[in-house]
């Protein structure tokens, strides 16, 4: 069987990375990776080995990454030619939300199952992965570390982790936003922003010691946020929901993506280069900061019930 509608695939994309400007890698549901050496002009599927739903990839270089999702921890060191799956050291019932690495062997993973919150740790490239006690509730959505030391964690119960060091410790910060937090992203170790539901955007700069909200112009809910430096950034979300800030938050702008598909991630290469992902495969790019978002995706997006041959050369779906 030959993969027709949508190209090149169709299942829901939660994550994309680049590990440099024209190498990049996304991962979603069903086991879906697919990688791009081109710059995002063309993608291919990837054999995961697996069709549990992948939340999160990072990469420490172009050729070693990392994807989680549903109990499964992968790593490729080629590429992604060969994904093997890892030994989390956990009950099968976890998830895992998201993964970062600050260095080549240092890597944290954040998930939950059940009400138990987990964090995990790597200190050899992803052979071991050992348990840090989250202390919380949190449900963890997103895990950041802006240096070796210093990391942050938010999720979908309005708690706010942080570490200073490396994850011995994790403790609350900040004043709850209240409001269920999907991403958490820092420009500096001080310097950070968290998105989440309703529309909402909070802003640090002072490491989380305190949080104030951002006018985001928006009630959708926020799924994903990235800097590219310590001004221009881009948050993505419900119903096509793109907005960009070129003053460090200071205001939002809301931008035309061309889609009212929920978008999950958004991953910038620069300030003016960005990739989207979202639900059906959705793939959109940008290379003018914005003003135009195209989509990577060919052909349609809605669900196909029926379909029907007159003739040999001739269907309609």
């Amino acid at each position: 069987w030959k993969w027709l509608n949508p190209l090149p695939q169709g299942s829901g994309l939660n994550c994309i990375v680049f590990a440099d400007a024209v190498t990049g890698y996304a991962v979603g549901d069903g086991g879906a990776i697919l990688k791009t050496t081109n710059g995002g002009a063309e993608w291919t599927s990837q054999a995961s080995g697996t069709d549990a739903d992948l939340y999160s990839v990072f990469f420490t270089d172009a050729e070693t990454g990392f994807a989680v999702g549903d109990n499964k921890i992968l790593k490729t060191t080629n590429g992604g030619k060969l994904w093997t799956q890892q030994i989390s050291g956990v009950a099968d019932y976890f998830s895992f939300s998201s993964v970062f690495f600050t260095d080549d062997q240092t890597g944290y993973i954040a998930g939950s199952g059940g009400f138990t919150s987990i964090i995990l740790k790597t200190t050899n490239g992803g052979a071991l992965w050992t348990s840090q006690l989250s202390g919380s509730n949190l449900w963890p959505l997103s895990v950041f570390f802006p240096d070796h030391e210093t990391g942050y964690c938010v999720g979908n119960n309005g708690t706010m982790l942080k570490t200073i060091n490396g994850g011995a410790l994790w403790a609350e910060i900040g004043t709850s936003p209240g409001n269920s937090m999907a991403s958490v992203y820092f420009t500096d170790v001080n310097t950070g922003y968290a998105v989440g539901y309703n529309g909402q955007i909070l802003k640090t700069t002072n490491g989380g010691v305190s949080w104030e909200n951002q006018v985001s112009g928006t009630t959708a809910s926020l799924h994903a946020v990235m800097f590219a430096d310590a001004n221009t950034g881009c948050a993505v979300g419900r119903n096509g929901t793109i907005l960009r800030t070129i003053n460090g938050g200071n205001t939002w702008t809301l931008q035309n993506s061309g889609t009212t598909k929920d978008l999950f991630s958004v991953f910038l290469i620069d300030t003016n280069k960005a990739y989207v992902t979202g639900v059906f495969g959705v793939l959109l790019e940008t290379s003018d900061g914005g003003s135009l978002w195209n989509l990577k995706t060919t052909g349609p997006q809605e669900n196909l019930e029926a379909i029907a041959f007159p003739e040999k050369n001739t269907g309609y779906a």
